[in-house]
């Protein structure tokens, strides 16, 4: 089943940046170029181990990064394809990654499952401790 099929279970947009740099003390340092992403969103607490303390946690946010799309101008942007025809779907992560959820509150990523299915990757399921 492509990732095409469930875009209608992501009802949201998300955007996402990767740092360029680190500052003197390791904090990540972003530029503004952002890369989109449909979404479905679940607010809700879920135990997970955390990729940077190997400590128990609660995430408060579980978010599915569907296909990359361009910069929405209303609600979605137009799903982007790869040359192999298959959507644009994310391929790695990291846990200094920027997610920004659709209310503008950035989440801290605690964990995350890629999934993939006959054709190759399908989605990236996140757990993330979002904002207040």
């Amino acid at each position: 089943m492509s990732v095409l099929d469930w875009v209608d279970m992501m009802p949201f947009t998300v955007r996402r940046r990767t740092p360029v740099s680190f500052d003197d003390y390791g904090k990540p340092l972003y530029t503004g170029d952002y890369s989109y992403y449909r979404a479905r969103i679940v607010y809700k607490f879920t135990k997970v181990t955390s990729v940077i303390t190997g400590q128990d946690v609660l995430a408060n946010t579980t978010v599915w990064l569907g296909p990359q799309t361009s910069e929405p101008s209303l609600l979605f942007g137009e799903i982007l394809f790869g040359e192999d025809g298959q959507p644009i779907t994310l391929s790695t992560i990291a846990a200094n990654d920027e997610i920004t959820l659709p209310d503008d509150k950035v989440g801290e990523i605690l964990n995350w499952e890629v999934q993939s299915d006959e054709v190759g990757l399908h989605h990236v399921k996140i757990f993330i401790n979002r904002g207040v």
